[in-house]
């Protein structure tokens, strides 16, 4: 038996970095998963990447039509929901006490942005520079933290848990 059988996850923003981690973390542990996207190209790819754990669908998170069907296609396939972890998003600049988690390495998120690739990549060095730990935080650490917010945590609401290398302690 593992650590999340028979447990129903759905994942908004999965089909890269750090959703993608963290539907890997589950669907190992034998949880089922939904995860949403809206880029074609990624959510065939997240679902070759997944298997047949995991059902990826497009959704907009900012689509009421498609939350609501995504509601439907959860209560369709699942009947009942244990976890939801809203990572869809988008990034725009604030300063570091805002932006959590703290600098995460591979995930494109600068670039979802707009900015070029080879500036996205000084930003990482600089950040990684400044971290305590002087590394970036890696999607599977951030997934750890989320499996334990939903599973292990379980007297536990509306905190939030600084899984950032130390920046914020700093």
């Amino acid at each position: 038996m593992k650590l999340y059988d028979g447990k129903t996850v759905v994942i908004t923003g999965g089909t890269t970095g750090i959703g993608l981690a963290t539907a890997k973390l589950f669907i190992n542990e034998g949880a089922r998963v939904i995860v949403t996207g809206r880029t074609p190209a990624t959510i065939e790819a997240a679902q070759a990447e997944l298997g047949e754990n995991a059902i990826v669908v497009r959704s907009d998170a900012t689509s009421f039509p498609d939350m609501d069907a995504l509601v439907a296609k959860v209560r369709e396939t699942f009947g009942k929901l244990d976890v939801l972890f809203v990572n869809a998003g988008y990034g725009h600049f604030m300063s570091f006490e805002a932006v959590t988690p703290g600098p995460i390495g591979a995930t494109d998120i600068l670039q979802k942005v707009g900015m070029p690739k080879e500036s996205a990549d000084q930003i990482y060095i600089q950040m990684a520079q400044s971290v305590p730990m002087k590394r970036l935080g890696q999607p599977e650490e951030i997934a750890r933290a989320v499996a334990f917010l939903a599973f292990e945590a379980t007297f536990t609401t509306g905190a939030e848990l600084p899984v950032d290398g130390g920046w914020s302690q700093l």
